[in-house]
């Protein structure tokens, strides 16, 4: 249908009163989603910035979505604080600014969220503010342990290891770690098994060792050395039963998940029985740069071509 005149006079002021309208619902939602930010409103605000950074054309509307973080941010939402600060800390969208960054992370921490306060301390320990600064990255990660964060407790620990400036001895590290297993951090369960395995400032016990492997290889976001090394246990079956299975699947979780040692152990325990597999987790260990995996893999596939009829 084609209108004419009056017809097409009105269809037009109709659309335009229609797109005014949607304007104004528009304006209307955002304001809402303001107050509701301002009155410390989490939820809704947080999904509503999700919602901005999802919708919109040409990947979302960033900018609302940082107004509404930062707001929640000032009326003490420390996740709020965290997710501005993160996105000015990766600058796709928003440009890279570490000074907002910083400002942004340094709030989410002073209002007791401990990621805020070890993302900050990364950023010390990266140089991203000009040089490293492994001791005042320190003093954060300390801070985001104080608030329960579980990362926060391995990264002070091994910032004590490391001399940066805190005091602590290994009882002190081992406490960090023990806190940092507990709390669900399969790293702080790896430190923790690494030196009890080889008597790093500890009494050696491998039962132990194999304990907190087996935690980290087990946690919902598991550690692959911590799979590696508790695979190797159960493979070998000196110190807990021996899974030869299990042992296998663990190690071979480790190697996958980019663990070139893990790949070396693989192809060993497979060479014997499946030459073919053993040479693919040669190679797999040779692509993430483990050189004696390359060494083994040139090896095994001349083995190979030996076995060709």
């Amino acid at each position: 249908m084609v209108c004419h005149g009056k017809g097409a006079a009105l269809l037009g002021f109709v659309l335009t009163l229609s797109l005014l309208a949607m304007g104004q619902d528009a304006a209307d939602s955002r304001a809402t989603e303001r107050a509701a930010c301002e009155s410390g409103d989490a939820a809704t605000c947080m999904a509503a910035a999700s919602r901005a950074l999802a919708g919109g054309r040409l990947g979302g509307e960033p900018l609302v979505a940082i107004t509404l973080w930062r707001t929640i941010c000032e009326a003490g939402h420390g996740p709020g604080c965290r997710a501005a600060g993160d996105a000015f800390a990766v600058g796709e969208r928003v440009g890279l600014d570490y000074n907002r960054a910083v400002e942004l992370y340094s709030k989410g921490c002073t209002v007791a969220d401990g990621e805020s306060c070890r993302t900050l301390g990364d950023l010390y320990v990266m140089g991203a503010l000009g040089s490293v600064d492994g001791a005042t990255a320190g003093l954060w990660y300390q801070a985001g342990c104080d608030h329960g964060d579980a990362g926060s407790c391995t990264a002070v620990a091994l910032w004590m290891e490391r001399g940066d400036g805190g005091a602590g001895g290994a009882d002190k590290v081992r406490a960090l770690f023990e806190r940092a297993c507990s709390m669900g951090h399969a790293r702080g369960c790896t430190q923790l098994g690494i030196r009890l395995k080889v008597g790093d400032g500890v009494r050696r016990d491998h039962s132990a060792a194999a304990e907190q492997f087996r935690r980290g290889c087990r946690a919902d976001e598991w550690d692959p050395e911590a799979c590696r090394e508790w695979g190797t246990y159960t493979l070998e079956g000196k110190v807990v039963p021996r899974d030869e299975a299990q042992g296998r699947l663990d190690v071979e979780r480790a190697c996958y998940a980019g663990d070139h040692l893990g790949c070396r152990l693989l192809s060993d325990h497979l060479r014997r029985s499946n030459l073919a597999e053993a040479l693919i987790a040669s190679e797999r260990g040779c692509s993430l740069g483990d050189s004696p995996s390359c060494t083994r893999a040139e090896r095994m596939r001349y083995r190979l071509s030996l076995q060709k009829p």
